[in-house]
């Protein structure tokens, strides 16, 4: 079970007294220490499957029923459509003089501002039932996982395999022949399957579809508010939240903060290793704190390949400068890094470390302690931050490097395809830094005269 080796991981690497990155890089290169942590444990789901099901008539009716609130607008309508008048509208209607007009000897409007009242599911306690409706589907997700535990699929062996086509996925799993089927699924996979399939219908109502264009539920501790005092229904929702905070604490032997501490420490030492294998050297050695509470990684700095990347992590995000000093330019780049079923993840990340399956494409890095193609993923990571590709500079001045196209566009600092959306720049004669395969957030700037921060 992937939370419990979290906490297994965090345990090995909290001995650590110094705390020293450079010490913990020497001590992966030998052996002596490990990022993939295996799982032998296996989970009760019972419990989450029950209260999943007992929760599901309350979730149907509120997404056919939402509580709303009339919300009142004043709109502008021929007078003679108009049968009542606010006092409010009364106001406005005199103050707004383009209106009147004279007829017959008399002055008159020919519009008036009619009050129009239009309901409004917008309420923070229809955020918290689209979130937990999403919540809900991570854990199942989950939990078919771990109930088919003995029936090995392909996916399985690359958790971000939904974004490939297939011809894509099977090359990136080459010979590698573990994908055999075995024993069969333990307890509870049918009703998972099935509550899973449920949960999915309450995806296409339009409730849901109303909502997922409101802000993100954020609260990982919702306060109660009148709605889920009086209404069962809703209170449902808040007690089944409530639950699944205390099943994943539980579960994990972390609490949330504690889970999105230690989560981002493994990403930022498994992102340290990768660049080290990808060649690059320690040049500035710094130290990392409180691994369950409060992690702390700041002016880690690498260089190597002509760039030199300077890293700094808290939880849930880290930060990276990837600088080229012969061109003078850098660029930042933010990873948001998510432990929690409740996490949302932020639009504006350029990459998703995600310890669940919260979203496919581009930006998204499906990485654990107990799979072992995580660090392989971490280093794609790693090349992506610097990716060059060599050929005549020149060329690519007025061709895209990525799709081809020539409508390409010069801006401050690098050229961008209008077509496929890359972001790129040439360094030197014969190599193209490629920021961007797609519009993203951010780009190149000057170096900073500080140097690497």
């Amino acid at each position: 079970m992937r939370l419990s080796t979290l906490k297994k991981f965090c345990d090995q690497f909290s001995a650590d007294a110094s705390g020293s990155m450079a010490d913990l890089l020497a001590d992966m290169r030998s052996g002596r220490a490990e990022l993939t942590v295996p799982a032998y444990e296996k989970a009760d789901f019972a419990p989450l499957l029950q209260a999943l099901r007992g929760v599901l008539p309350s979730l149907s009716r509120i997404v056919r029923e939402p509580v709303s609130v009339l919300r009142g607008e004043l709109t502008l309508r021929r007078a003679e459509t108009v049968s009542t008048l606010s006092p409010l509208g009364i106001r406005e209607t005199l103050r707004d003089m383009r209106l009147w007009k004279v007829r017959g000897g008399a002055l008159r409007p020919e519009s008036v501002y009619a009050p129009e009242n239009a309901e409004e599911t917008d309420l923070y306690e229809n955020r918290l039932v689209k979130a937990l409706i999403d919540r809900a589907l991570r854990f199942l997700r989950m939990g078919v996982r771990a109930t088919r535990s003995g029936v090995r699929i392909l996916r399985d062996m690359h958790l971000q395999s939904a974004a490939l086509s297939k011809v894509d996925f099977v090359r990136l799993l080459g010979d590698r022949p573990d994908a055999c089927a075995q024993s069969g699924a333990t307890g509870g996979y049918r009703e998972a399957v099935s509550l899973r399939k449920r949960f999915l219908r309450l995806r296409q109502t339009p409730f849901y579809r109303a909502m997922a264009k409101f802000p993100a539920f954020t609260d990982a501790e919702p306060r109660v508010t009148d709605i889920f005092i009086a209404n069962k229904r809703y209170r449902d929702c808040l007690e089944l939240w409530r639950f699944l905070n205390r099943f994943e604490s539980e579960l994990s032997g972390l609490s949330g903060e504690e889970r999105r501490s230690a989560y981002t420490a493994y990403v930022a030492f498994s992102l340290a290793a990768a660049y080290e294998k990808r060649g690059f050297s320690l040049e500035r050695n710094a130290f990392f704190r409180d691994m369950r509470q409060g992690f702390s990684l700041s002016g880690l700095v690498f260089g190597g390949e002509g760039f030199r990347i300077a890293l700094d992590a808290a939880p849930g995000k880290i930060d990276l400068v990837v600088q080229c000093p012969q061109e003078n330019v850098q660029q930042r780049l933010h990873i948001g890094v998510y432990a929690n079923t409740a996490d949302e993840p932020d639009p504006s990340d350029y990459l998703c470390a995600t310890l669940f399956d919260i979203g496919y494409g581009d930006r998204f890095v499906c990485v654990s302690p107990e799979n072992e193609d995580s660090q392989e993923n971490m280093l794609a990571v790693a090349r992506l931050t610097t990716f060059t590709m060599a050929g005549d500079a020149a060329v690519y001045r007025s061709v895209c490097p990525v799709c081809g196209s020539t409508l390409v566009v010069s801006e401050a600092y690098c050229t961008r395809c209008e077509e496929c959306g890359a972001k790129y720049r040439t360094v030197g004669k014969e190599r193209v830094w490629i920021h961007s395969f797609a519009p993203a957030a951010g780009g190149y700037e000057p170096l900073r005269v500080e140097g690497a921060r």
